[in-house]
């Protein structure tokens, strides 16, 4: 298993021209420079919890470094964006109840049917609410941010299984575990995680390569296009599009509802650009600056 060496970027209001003083310090993003490398995304023919829009397995080749957020963007951060820019996320969210998942139309960002405070990840956010945000950041950083691909995101995630033997998954994330198994399924990760449903990002240990969360808590979105597999995959690592409109967007991540399927890095999720979940939030990434190297 590579271990990435951290090299961890910390935006300062300090550093910043005068347009982006309006962003205090302690809300941008602690980023890490990912090394460029060779990543292999997609599941063995062989594993039996694969789903089929994990094939083909395709071996992509990074050819540059690049920086992914330590942790999810967190609600304290979105809610400053909100306020500085007066942008209007539509309400109506899918949130969980006791009859299963419904759509409520009064659920939002700010009340995805649990309590939170500002150091959760946002929730309830579409993509295109979230690319509002990346592109608000941009300017006020002087900087291109952006999702992260998922060729990207599967060699910053490491090892398949990087929580190791015994199977101990909340000790990395925010799963359906034993305590909270009546929230989703009556089936539930052999572990506590402590949390109900979102926790405070970076409550649990980074993965080998120091990014926390990358496993549970919440779906993350991704630049992909979801295109039933990976056939269109680009080996360079760029984002998968397809011709013509993309009618939904690849997730990753798995999140605080996930029972057993069990929880993989490997797993994919799927939703149209516009859609907003108690369960789904986004992450950072950016390609690095010269300054950075």
């Amino acid at each position: 298993m590579r271990i990435f060496t951290l090299s961890v970027v910390l935006l300062c209001a300090g550093c910043l021209t005068a347009p982006t003083a309006q962003v205090r310090a302690a809300e941008l993003p602690a980023m890490l420079v990912i090394p460029a490398g060779s990543v292999t995304v997609g599941a063995y023919a062989d594993d039996p919890a694969a789903s089929d829009d994990e094939f083909p397995q395709r071996t992509v080749t990074l050819a540059n470094d690049f920086r992914l957020g330590i942790m999810p963007v967190t609600l304290g951060a979105f809610a400053q964006f909100v306020q500085a820019t007066g942008h209007v996320a539509d309400s109506g969210c899918w949130v969980l109840s006791a009859d299963g998942w419904v759509l409520d139309p009064s659920a939002s960002w700010q009340a995805p049917g649990f309590d939170q405070t500002d150091n959760h990840p946002v929730t309830c956010v579409s993509r295109t609410d979230a690319l509002a945000y990346l592109n608000w950041l941009s300017l006020q950083a002087a900087q291109k941010f952006r999702l992260p691909t998922e060729a990207e995101w599967t060699h910053a995630a490491g090892a398949p299984a990087y929580w190791g033997t015994p199977y101990d998954i909340c000790i990395f994330g925010n799963v359906n575990d034993i305590t909270a198994k009546n929230k989703v399924a009556k089936a539930a990760e052999p572990c506590t995680d402590g949390a109900m449903h979102t926790s405070p990002v970076g409550s649990y240990a980074a993965n080998p390569n120091g990014l926390h969360d990358m496993i549970g808590n919440v779906w993350e979105w991704m630049a992909d296009c979801h295109a039933g597999g990976y056939d269109a995959l680009p080996v360079s690592g760029a984002a998968q599009h397809t011709a013509g409109t993309c009618d939904a967007y690849a997730l990753r991540g798995h999140s605080w509802t996930d029972a057993p399927g069990p929880v993989r890095l490997e797993t994919r999720y799927a939703l149209p650009a516009d859609a907003r979940q108690s369960m789904v939030g986004f992450r950072v990434a950016a390609d690095v600056a010269p300054s950075d190297d």
